[in-house]
């Protein structure tokens, strides 16, 4: 879904920036319907279609030109009204703006889900992302970040690592740190699950080591690690007045 912007729009942008007019010219043939075999066969005037391309890149790069920057819907309805790129089928009707007006014409009292389904409710979401965030995913996605999921690191090394654990975030189903930190006796499922887990992450490290735990239960959890002798007392920190969910 986001290769449209992270393989086709954001180096396009790049190029049209530096002026590279080969780039450029490189990546709308490589994917522009508007420059399609068929479409070149069935225009009578190919100057015009150029024309046209060329005014389609010069217009999304206005988009740019106001405050801010534009958020990934502006960008994705521009490219669906010139026709520069496909559009993917699970963007379809954000592009052409029907679910973004099914949700405004929706009466208040209505739950958003009676309205959409969840899936375009986090389709919204990642398209009111500003565009400034696709090339950090493009980045993630390469895998050239210097971060990635827990289950991304195995088998991999680093100098320094911070383990960042957060059931709420993560929602996970199949691992809790909640529950490997006392929550749950040994041998239960979710346990051995997360155990593995905090195994791979922490066996990572080849010099410095720091791990960050979000829980509820912060006494639990310090007295459950010391008790198990993972970490020795000033080894952890423990900064309830300015971050009460923190140890």
């Amino acid at each position: 879904m986001g290769r449209v912007f992270s393989e086709q729009i954001l180096p396009l942008i790049h190029a049209r920036r530096a002026n590279d007019q080969f780039s450029v010219a490189r990546i709308v043939k490589a994917g522009s319907p508007l420059l399609s075999p068929t479409a070149l066969r069935r225009s009578k005037d190919n100057k015009a279609v150029l024309q046209g391309l060329g005014k389609a890149v010069d217009t999304l790069l206005q988009l740019w030109s106001g405050e801010g920057e534009p958020t990934l819907l502006a960008i994705l309805q521009h490219v669906a009204k010139t026709g520069l790129f496909e559009i993917p089928d699970a963007l379809q009707a954000h592009a052409s703006g029907a679910i973004e007006q099914a949700a405004a014409d929706g009466s208040d009292a209505e739950e958003p889900a009676d309205r959409q389904t969840e899936r375009d409710i986090a389709i919204q979401a990642y398209l009111d992302t500003p565009f400034s965030q696709i090339e950090p995913m493009a980045e993630y996605l390469a895998g050239r970040a210097h971060f990635d999921t827990h289950q991304g690191v195995k088998g991999l090394e680093f100098d320094r690592v911070m383990v960042i654990m957060d059931d709420q975030e993560a929602r996970g189903f199949l691992f809790r740190y909640d529950d490997l930190f006392g929550g749950k006796p040994a041998g239960e499922k979710t346990v051995e699950a997360t155990r593995r887990l905090f195994y791979v992450t922490a066996s990572r490290a080849k010099e410095s080591l720091a791990l960050v735990a979000y829980s509820t239960q912060t006494d639990r959890v310090r007295s459950f690690v010391l008790n198990e002798g993972w970490f020795a007392p000033e080894e952890i920190v423990s900064k309830l007045d300015e971050h009460p969910e923190a140890v």
